[in-house]
């Protein structure tokens, strides 16, 4: 077996079959059915900091301190990169249909890909951090955390289409409802957590229990909870519905003087799975139904 480092990014497919888990400078597959490790895509030369699957299920996305990377899943085989970033690449996103991957990094950039020949066929700089960028499920919307705010831009033009703004400190990761109704948000300096209604624009809820940053978030596939990741080492369940906390989930003890920060949480499609992972080599897969 592999041995785990800081966990970067965590993604199912959309099988469910295989979870990957971006640790280190690799990304390790996990066979779902059995938890054993089915796979290692090896290629890159920093740490692997985020990880997607393709539509598809046959294509994975990661990232590292400049470049998006493309494996084959049959091959375990790096079939392309991108140098989409002059730091860190910070997310990625990939569009319903897979012809496009966003990304941001530290450099502030936003910038768009033609998939199919890694070309660049968007890009928007910022004046301040952006840390997170998402695809809504339901019209193909791009919305990306944007210093105190998040920013929605059609693909297409890149013309900015709402303007979200009540965190009083930086959004840390944002994500979409499966049904694209609701977009959350997470900060890293009042760890509060916020969901709000697409449509209207309207705050939904105001979520509180991380006492550091939230810097992982996740909605189920029937988009009833959201999981959230924070630097204290705590995975939250809500309700989205009441905003109830419904559970907080524990990772082992690591040691006194490891991070234990959750970089990243995932459910598997069925909702029955939620992963989540992050520093002081901690991987942690919970049966949530």
């Amino acid at each position: 077996m592999s041995s785990i480092d800081t966990i970067g990014g965590l993604a199912f497919s959309p099988d469910g079959h295989i979870m990957a888990c971006a640790t280190g400078q690799v990304v390790i597959l996990y066979d779902t059915r059995s938890w054993s490790e089915c796979g290692v895509l090896k290629g890159h030369e920093r740490e692997a900091v985020n990880v997607r699957f393709f539509p598809s299920g046959r294509v994975i996305a990661s990232s590292d301190f400049v470049f998006i990377r493309f494996w084959d899943l049959g091959t375990k085989a790096q079939i392309a990169k991108i140098k989409a970033h002059s730091s860190w690449v910070y997310s990625l996103a990939i569009t319903a249909d897979g012809k496009k991957i966003a990304s941001v990094g530290n450099d502030d950039f936003l910038r768009i890909w033609s998939v199919c020949d890694c070309r660049e066929v968007g890009r928007k700089r910022f004046s301040s951090f952006v840390q997170s960028v998402a695809f809504s499920p339901r019209d193909g919307r791009l919305a990306v955390s944007c210093g105190t705010s998040i920013r929605f831009y059609d693909v297409e033009t890149m013309k900015e289409k709402q303007v979200l703004k009540r965190h009083k400190t930086t959004i840390q990761v944002i994500a979409f409802s499966s049904d694209g109704l609701m977009v959350a948000s997470g900060d890293n300096g009042t760890a509060v957590v916020k969901v709000w209604q697409v449509a209207s624009g309207d705050e939904k809820l105001r979520l509180t229990g991380h006492t550091i940053a939230v810097w992982a978030l996740a909605f189920s596939p029937d988009s009833m909870l959201l999981a959230t990741g924070g630097e204290e080492g705590s995975v939250r369940l809500w309700n989205t519905d009441n905003g109830e906390e419904i559970a907080e989930l524990m990772f082992p003890e690591v040691g006194i003087l490891e991070s234990k920060a959750v970089n990243a949480v995932a459910f598997s499609p069925d909702g029955n799975w939620l992963a989540a992972g992050g520093s002081g080599k901690m991987l942690q897969v919970w049966n949530v139904k």
